[in-house]
């Protein structure tokens, strides 16, 4: 045997060193995907819901890293998230007295991922540099599939935090809604622009899809550090539409029976 040969033959082959440094990548990747579903701070149910949702997203992930493959899994698996969500709402909604404690609570899971998302940006940065070209996936794709998962719990949690709300302020008017109707009111808080009411040109059956795609493409813009810590006040506005807006009568104009407590 040549010096050539022994030289070779004391490290492993280049493609099994790729696939090392691949599995690697990817292990990496949904170790820190679970720290950001564990980020939102939800406990019980409500975590645990965002957990498996996250959960469902990660196998779809590993059957394809291209970017188009990531929204649609994200959308799949908003929807399917929102299945969970709005059962657990209906069933155990956390206690929120108040527009200042929806608005307490949706901070705290707004800087409670903001801070993971951070750190995982900068982890991403050294991490994926050193396995660039080693056939796992480029760090843009990381990037950008770690920014829609940030948005996507996002998302799943002040959907969780409004939809509690509005059914504290339904129990005030003796009101109890099933959860496919409290899906659809939610849903059109969380779309609506006005300050004062809930726009029911957002309680049709594509008003899903629409938030869906917002939290989709507020992913793309939040995959930014300085914007994602930006403080929002969206879920104040949706909790101030909310009470604002004659929730009995939009449940009877939706053709549902309304049920006293």
């Amino acid at each position: 045997m040549n010096e050539r040969d022994a030289g070779t033959g004391s490290s492993p082959p280049k493609q099994t060193r790729r696939a090392q440094l691949s599995s690697r990548l990817r292990t990496f990747t949904d170790q820190q995907l679970s720290r950001l579903a564990r980020s939102t701070g939800l406990r019980g149910e409500a975590g645990a819901a965002i957990i498996e949702t996250m959960r469902e997203f990660q196998r779809g992930l590993r059957l394809s890293w291209r970017l188009t493959d990531i929204r649609a899994q994200v959308s799949a698996a908003a929807s399917r998230g929102l299945d969970r969500m709005s059962g657990i709402v209906a069933r155990v909604p956390m206690s929120i007295p108040d527009v200042d404690t929806l608005d307490h609570e949706a901070g705290v899971v707004r800087h409670g991922v903001f801070l993971v998302l951070s750190s995982i940006q900068g982890l991403l940065a050294v991490t994926t540099a050193s396995t660039e070209g080693a056939g796992g996936p480029p760090s843009i794709v990381i990037d950008a599939a770690v920014a829609q998962v940030a948005s996507l719990i996002t998302g799943l949690a002040e959907w969780y935090l409004v939809g509690s709300y509005a059914m504290k302020l339904l129990e005030d008017l003796g009101v109890k809604a099933d959860p496919a109707t409290l899906r659809l009111i939610v849903n059109a808080t969380l779309l609506s622009r006005s300050e004062h009411s809930i726009d029911e040109r957002f309680l049709g059956p594509g008003a899903e899809r629409r938030l869906i795609v917002r939290w989709v493409g507020r992913g793309v813009v939040e995959a930014l550090p300085v914007v994602s810590g930006f403080p929002s006040r969206r879920v104040r506005r949706a909790g101030t539409r909310l009470e604002q807006t004659d929730l009995r009568a939009l449940i009877e104009r939706l053709g549902k029976p309304v049920a006293l407590v």
